[in-house]
C-alpha cells in the first residue's frame, strides 16, 4: 500500500512529464508550422520536424533522471528494450 507522499510525488512527476513533453514538442513544431504558413521567417530547417516526435521520450528521460537519478535511467532503459 502506498502512502500519500509517494502518490503525490508520482503525480508531480506525471504532470512534469506532460508539461515537458508538450513544451519540447511544441517549441519545435509551432515555429515550423508558422514558418511553413509564411507567418514568420523560418527559424528551423524543415528536416527538424522529425525532432517533434522525440519530445515525449526526452521528457521521460529528463523526469526520470530528475526524480530517480542514474539508477532510474538504467531501469527505464531496461524496460524500453525488454520485449
Amino acid at each position: 500500500m502506498k502512502n500519500n507522499l509517494t502518490v503525490s510525488t508520482e503525480t508531480q512527476n506525471l504532470i512534469a512529464y506532460f508539461i515537458l513533453a508538450y513544451a519540447i514538442s511544441w517549441a519545435i513544431g509551432v515555429p515550423l508550422a508558422l514558418g511553413n504558413q509564411g507567418l514568420i521567417h523560418p527559424i528551423f530547417p524543415a528536416w527538424t520536424h522529425y525532432f517533434v516526435a522525440y519530445g515525449p521520450m526526452l521528457s521521460a528521460l529528463i523526469v526520470t533522471w530528475a526524480s530517480r537519478g542514474r539508477t532510474g535511467l538504467k531501469e527505464l532503459g531496461k524496460r524500453m528494450v525488454m520485449w
